[in-house]
């Protein structure tokens, strides 16, 4: 038989029309498609009092694809799968109006993850959990699970909300260490800072009108001040405190509260 083109088959086949295709139907085994998927992630945040803002640092995954049959693709799969994941536990507050309709109106009200949602430092890391017969390539799905691992970003955000109240309510000589609150799904801006207590420099004022003293030495500057604050909440060692030192901010001095506004986190 003489040889023929791609083209030219195609060709003839359209001309005497002669269908190409075929269709056939798989029916799957069930244990193909009920699995359970394994997976572990990390996060550390760190937020703003004043504002509410939350800057999410880092994120480290774990995650169980089977056995993988494209990593850049699963790789790829997860992050999104887990930032998306952030929209909905951080950003994307749905509301509705009394009649139940939605009333957002695109994304100055409704806001959904950008490139500064994205972790600082973002690590993913792909677990073989070895063959199985039943599934397909004994491969796993990457699409969708990974989104719950973004509540790993919820809790540290709860944590550093902890850490925050009570550092405010060591600066007003009270002890509510032990009290309880809700973080709410999504916790936007609003919600966190409402959370943290601080309700922005008012309640600094209403402790003092003119100045708010925090223990810290006199001697040491507002970046060491920061820093030491920062290692006490990752260690626990005991800050730079001198009995009977004070040191005196300005409440009215914004970018002066701000550096004593940020608590880092870790879940």
């Amino acid at each position: 038989m003489d040889s023929i083109t791609w083209e030219k088959l195609i060709r003839q086949a359209y001309l005497e029309a002669v269908n190409l295709s075929i269709n056939s139907m798989f029916v799957r085994d069930s244990a193909s498609t009920e699995y359970l998927n394994y997976g572990a992630a990390v996060s550390e945040v760190e937020i703003d009092l004043l504002t509410g803002q939350t800057t999410i640092l880092r994120s480290d995954i774990l995650y169980d694809c089977g056995q993988s049959l494209n990593p850049a693709v699963d790789l790829g799969q997860i992050e999104g799968a887990f930032v998306q994941g952030i929209g909905f536990f951080m950003l994307e507050e749905y509301t509705t109006n009394p009649d139940g309709l939605a009333d957002v109106e695109g994304t100055w009200t409704y806001k959904i993850p950008t490139i500064d949602t994205i972790p600082k430092q973002f690590n993913v890391e792909i677990v073989s959990s070895g063959h199985h017969q039943k599934r397909v390539l004994s491969s796993k799905a990457s699409g969708e699970p990974p989104l719950l691992l973004a509540a790993s970003v919820h809790c540290a955000v709860r944590a550093a909300i902890r850490e925050a109240r009570q550092q405010i309510d060591s600066w007003s000589g009270l002890d509510f260490s032990n009290s309880k609150f809700e973080v709410d799904v999504p916790a936007t801006m609003p919600k966190v800072k409402e959370l943290c207590g601080l309700d922005s420099v008012e309640r600094l004022q209403m402790m003092n009108p003119k100045t708010f003293i925090d223990l810290y030495d006199d001697d040491l500057s507002i970046e060491e001040i920061e820093n030491d604050k920062r290692k006490t909440i990752r260690t626990g060692e005991r800050p730079n405190y001198q009995a009977g030192r004070s040191r005196t901010l300005d409440v009215n001095n914004v970018e002066q509260l701000r550096n004593f506004s940020k608590f880092k986190q870790p879940l």
